[in-house]
């Protein structure tokens, strides 16, 4: 199933401690918090936010302007052969509420248009609109998203040194 809005999900498996996973991404990210327009930072980490001793979350450092930049929340699970990380990547709740409101004004384009098409009895082109604007909409939040989770994956796959991860496909 295809979501409504970008969600990424899948797991890393890798034969690392959890205390050796922790020092690893603990080096990788930054503790300093993202700036309303451009991120000045300049330290070498590759992430932001918060690591804990059984979870984390955290986001891509990046030199421009991503509104659809995925949060990365992970949970460390012990197994008997190292480690099992849990990992789901998502938009941030704002971009999320500005999402639902946009396709629900589509939704609400649509039902005027299918009303009006009930009154006048034909087809009218401008049906087409509701649909191509959720279509767009649509595109340029999985695109935005895409691009950045794709980047963030490779990265705490190198992190990890772990084998291609199982999962899902985006959304699963």
């Amino acid at each position: 199933m295809i979501p409504l809005f970008p969600y990424w999900k899948f797991i890393i498996h890798t034969p690392l401690s959890q205390q050796e996973a922790l020092t690893r991404l603990s080096s990788e990210v930054s503790s300093a918090q993202r700036q309303f327009f451009f991120s000045w930072d300049t330290s070498s980490q590759e992430f932001r936010g918060i690591v804990s001793n059984n979870d984390f979350c955290i986001e891509r450092i990046i030199h421009y302007r991503n509104s659809f930049l995925p949060t990365t929340y992970g949970h460390f699970l012990p197994t008997k052969t190292g480690l099992q990380i849990r990992i789901v990547m998502s938009l941030h709740p704002i971009i999320l509420i500005i999402g639902i409101v946009l396709c629900f004004c589509a939704l609400l384009f649509l039902v005027s248009f299918v009303y009006r098409f009930m009154t006048i009895g034909h087809f009218d082109e401008a049906l087409k609109i509701p649909f191509q604007v959720m279509a767009f909409l649509y595109l340029l939040f999985t695109g935005g998203f895409a691009f950045e989770a794709v980047k963030a994956r490779r990265l705490l796959n190198r992190i990890f040194e772990s084998n291609p991860p199982t999962s899902a496909a985006p959304g699963a």
